[in-house]
């Protein structure tokens, strides 16, 4: 493995996953530190767990999907505090990509996991499309999902067959209602919410909950394996036992 400058790593992620098409707020660099970077930490969220953990590697850079905090930084304080103390101290950079992630790798990541070809893409955050919808066999779908331990499936007397994935929290009133006017039977997300079963029930919307973290991993994941592959990188990945 390779080291590459620090700018190298952000002109690559910009362009991987199409940042500068999202007028969202929270995906760049948040702490710089080392001017170049070989090994670089991937984690879903930027705990005091994955700082500590990246110290510990000797990384150059923390890659996570949700910020250290959303909206710029009003004050640094408590625990953002001691995570950006520690980040500095060991010359470690951070940087966060979050909606661009959920369209370009997290959701059809997951929809190709259960057999759904993405058709396009669906599910507006903050003017982004965040998620994918696509058609699957029933039977591959329903395998899939079978092997997927956190899963809660949710059915509405119809059959699997137009799928819309939004990781994350997806099961919001606007994205049932995209999906009805593409047609969906089934969505597909993470974070179990009472009020979104609630809004696929009246809409005669078969629901997966995934898990918040289980929903969005193996899209993380998968972009560190794509950086690893086009920049010489050494990917290290930092994951936790998460049941929501």
């Amino acid at each position: 493995m390779t080291s590459v400058p620090l700018t190298r790593f952000l002109s690559f992620a910009s362009d991987v996953l199409e940042i500068p098409l999202c007028p969202e707020k929270v995906s760049y660099l948040y702490v710089e530190g080392s001017k170049n970077v070989e090994r670089v930490c991937f984690a879903l969220d930027v705990t005091e767990g994955a700082v500590d953990f990246a110290a510990k590697e000797g990384v150059d850079l923390i890659v996570t999907h949700h910020p250290i905090t959303y909206g710029p930084i009003p004050r640094i304080t408590g625990a953002v505090a001691r995570k950006v103390r520690k980040l500095l101290a060991n010359d470690i950079s951070l940087y966060s990509a979050h909606l661009p992630l959920d369209a370009v790798f997290n959701g059809p990541v997951l929809a190709e996991r259960l057999g759904v070809k993405v058709e396009g893409r669906f599910a507006y955050f903050d003017g982004f499309e965040a998620g994918v919808y696509g058609t699957t066999d029933p039977d591959t779908f329903h395998e899939a999902l079978a092997g997927m331990g956190t899963a809660s499936l949710h059915m509405a007397d119809r059959s699997v067959c137009r799928v819309g994935v939004v990781t994350g929290s997806g099961a919001k009133g606007h994205v049932v209602a995209e999906a009805q006017s593409l047609g969906l039977d089934t969505l597909v997300t993470g974070e179990r919410s009472y009020h979104g079963l609630l809004s696929c029930e009246e809409a005669g919307l078969n629901v997966v909950f995934l898990g918040h973290y289980d929903s969005e991993l193996p899209g993380l994941l998968e972009f560190m394996r794509k950086a690893e592959k086009e920049l010489s990188i050494t990917g290290i990945p930092y994951t936790e036992e998460r049941e929501y």
